[in-house]
């Protein structure tokens, strides 16, 4: 299910759908990328965690449930994936995902630079099976870390690393994630949220 791609052309697909689009809708984000397979999906999603749009109330949350959603089908072997239709029909304005993605353009191109097949040992048919894995795992923090000002941001740049180590099958940034559930799943169990909680 992973295909090469550059992060380049999958932010410029989602640039694209905002602008021709006043509110930006979940299931046609998915319905947009899927053409580029798993690991473009999970970079985009966890993108909008960690960009300027994910300090939107219940963006981070709502974008996990679809990173879960979408890992599970994975799990289950599906080719087509998609979210369930009361989170797929939840909407955004367009703006700040457009000024988001345009912002973000330039360093996606610098990104490309850096990932490289490399390691290719550690893809194999089941890697997709693992990177699901880990992305439910770090999905599932997201919402209990995101009480702490910026905390969420470490298991979406987990995720961020696990689609694009399929996007070019790039073993080094499987490695960094593989690090970052790690860290994630310390932090979960470690630090006190109570005290953020509204």
């Amino acid at each position: 299910m992973s295909k090469k791609t550059s992060l380049k052309d999958t932010v410029d697909i989602l640039n694209t759908y905002a602008r021709e689009h006043d509110q930006v809708q979940l299931d046609e984000i998915v319905e947009a990328l899927n053409s580029k397979g798993i690991g473009a999906l999970l970079a985009i999603l966890a993108l909008v965690i960690i960009l300027p749009v994910g300090a939107i109330p219940g963006v981070p949350a709502v974008f996990a449930l679809m990173i879960i959603a979408i890992s599970v089908q994975v799990l289950m072997g599906r080719k087509r994936l998609w979210i369930p239709k009361k989170l797929g029909r939840l909407s955004f304005s367009n703006k700040r995902f457009e000024r988001s993605a345009k912002r973000f353009m330039p360093y996606a191109k610098r990104i490309d630079r850096y990932i490289k097949p490399r390691i290719e040992f550690l893809f194999y048919h089941e890697t997709d099976y693992i990177v699901a894995v880990f992305s439910i795992i770090l999905a599932a923090t997201i919402p209990v870390l995101g009480f702490v000002p910026m905390l969420a941001t470490v298991p979406a740049m987990g995720i961020f690393f696990l689609g694009l180590a399929l996007m070019r099958h790039d073993g080094l940034f499987l490695t960094f994630a593989t690090i970052t559930v790690i860290i994630s799943v310390y932090l979960l169990f470690s630090i006190d949220v109570e005290p953020f909680m509204p």
